[in-house]
C-alpha cells in the first residue's frame, strides 16, 4: 500500500522527486520521498487527535447541560 506520486505532487510537491528514467509519453518517472512525508503525516495525526479531544470535551459539556 502506498501513495501515487502524481497525486501527492498536487498537494505536497516537496516530497516528490523526478528521476532520470523516462516513462510512457516521455515524462520523467516520479517517486515519493517518504522520509519527508512521514513528519507531515505525524503532524496531521497530532492535529486530528487534538481536534477529537476538543470535540469529546464539547460533547461531554453538552450532555452535562441536559
Amino acid at each position: 500500500m502506498g501513495f501515487v506520486a502524481q497525486e501527492v505532487a498536487q498537494v505536497v510537491p516537496l516530497v516528490v522527486t523526478r528521476g532520470e528514467a523516462r516513462v510512457g509519453g516521455g515524462e520523467r518517472a516520479m517517486a515519493l520521498r517518504y522520509e519527508k512525508l512521514t513528519p507531515l503525516l505525524a503532524g496531521a495525526v497530532q492535529g486530528l487527535l487534538e481536534r477529537v479531544a476538543a470535540l469529546e470535551a464539547r460533547v461531554l459539556a453538552l450532555e452535562g447541560a441536559r
